[in-house]
């Protein structure tokens, strides 16, 4: 009779947990530190030059939004509440928002006050300083943002709600939302000095 084949050599054994990987990685305005967002619970700060990574803590569930300070000494995450860390202090996050709502998208302004999150059915703006409730955008009657961006000034901020156009609501004054009919995929503010 013919001989049986050799049994085939046995897997090697499946790691304890699945590597982290990098779902994404965020830069500062100065470009003086990335967040590395990770595919599991919590975030990695690492400087530039490499000499100072931080663990930030605080996070139940990977973040389903992430914004840096153009500085890079804030950094705010969507992770069930909405946490905001200094990078002095990674490991005590304070919570701006217990349940800010469903957020894919976070954006500090120009000077770090405010904190700027829209997802799916919330368009808000936070203080920084946690010093008040939210500034709900649209009168909190939005239905679904596709975006939001504040102005290169701070004073205004600009958002699609979807299939209904452009609003653009002012911060200062008269808060009366002004609503184009255009439908935009993305918007970008750029400030031009002219000589």
């Amino acid at each position: 009779p013919p001989e049986a084949p050799p049994p085939a050599p046995a897997p090697p054994p499946a790691p304890a947990t699945a590597p982290t990987r990098a779902r994404a990685h965020l830069w500062s305005a100065d470009s003086s530190r990335v967040v590395v967002i990770r595919d599991t619970p919590g975030l990695l700060v690492r400087r530039r030059d490499g000499r100072d990574d931080r663990e930030l803590g605080g996070l139940a569930r990977p973040a389903t939004a992430v914004a840096i300070s153009r500085d890079g000494a804030r950094i705010a995450a969507v992770a069930g509440p909405l946490l905001l860390w200094s990078i002095e202090r990674p490991d005590a996050p304070t919570v701006l928002d217990a349940d800010p709502g469903d957020m894919d998208h976070l954006e500090f302004d120009r000077d770090g006050a405010r904190l700027l999150g829209t997802g799916p059915t919330v368009a808000a703006i936070w203080s920084t300083a946690g010093d008040r409730a939210p500034t709900l955008l649209g009168g909190g009657l939005l239905g679904t943002v596709s975006w939001a961006r504040f102005t290169p000034d701070g004073q205004r901020v600009a958002f699609d709600r979807l299939g209904e156009g452009v609003t653009i609501q002012s911060l200062v004054g008269d808060a009366t939302p002004l609503t184009s009919a255009d439908r935009v995929s993305r918007a970008c503010f750029c400030s031009v000095r002219i000589a």
